[in-house]
């Protein structure tokens, strides 16, 4: 087998757990990608030129929180995959989300482009194959 072939059966493995995951809270509704803004130049004057792993975490936590304020419960679930960015050097992330299904998905966009920068949100389709996009960015090799 060749080292390409055992890893995209890790990512099918990976992609299937997280299906069978979702479908045990009630499926997907929404694919996500969080994206940070290069800071402004006043930021960067004072010292601060680039998103840190802490600092992306803790704003994917606020989007996560915000939804479930949207909803009026926190009954809603997901996974999400940090990606690091080489070519910019920073954080970025994929996200499956369930349970917002009635949800308006430019309220949650509108509030990450506010705050940090390009947020995709996309009704979740699984012929597509986002579950194992993000599966990718939990397995390293």
């Amino acid at each position: 087998m060749s080292e390409l072939a055992g890893k995209i059966d890790i990512w099918q493995a990976w992609g299937d757990f997280v299906d069978d995951v979702g479908d045990r809270k009630g499926g997907w509704d929404w694919y996500a990608t969080l994206t940070f803004r290069d800071p402004p130049v006043e930021e960067i004057l004072r010292g601060w030129t680039k998103v840190g792993m802490g600092f992306s975490k803790r704003a994917c936590d606020g989007f996560l929180r915000l939804l479930g304020d949207m909803k009026g419960m926190n009954t809603h679930h997901w996974f999400r995959a940090r990606e690091y960015q080489r070519d910019r050097g920073v954080p970025h992330y994929h996200l499956l989300i369930g349970g917002v299904g009635g949800l308006r998905r430019k309220e949650a966009w509108r509030w990450w482009f506010d705050r940090f920068g390009f947020a995709r949100i996309l009704p979740y389709e699984e012929k597509r194959g986002a579950r194992f996009y993000l599966c990718k960015y939990v397995t390293i090799f």
